[in-house]
């Protein structure tokens, strides 16, 4: 049986999808923030990365979790 292939497997895909978005929306941000010249719109691009990076924190432990449940249940 491969990756994806079981109910367990598509929470792991929906996670990675999750965090796959959270990397691509800090990157257009960070984009956005290089080519900004306001400096209010450089507060805000800048609270949103770190949001973001929030985000990815929190996908990233919840990943973990995941595969280490995985891991022991296999």
């Amino acid at each position: 049986m491969g990756i994806w292939e079981n109910k367990k497997d598509k929470a792991l895909q929906d996670l990675f999808r999750q965090l796959a978005s959270a990397v691509d929306d800090g990157a257009r941000a960070f984009e956005k923030l290089l080519v900004s010249s306001g400096a209010g719109s450089r507060g805000t691009l800048s609270q949103k990365i770190i949001e973001l990076e929030h985000q990815g924190d929190a996908l990233v432990n919840q990943i973990r979790l995941a595969l280490r449940q995985a891991l022991l249940i296999v």
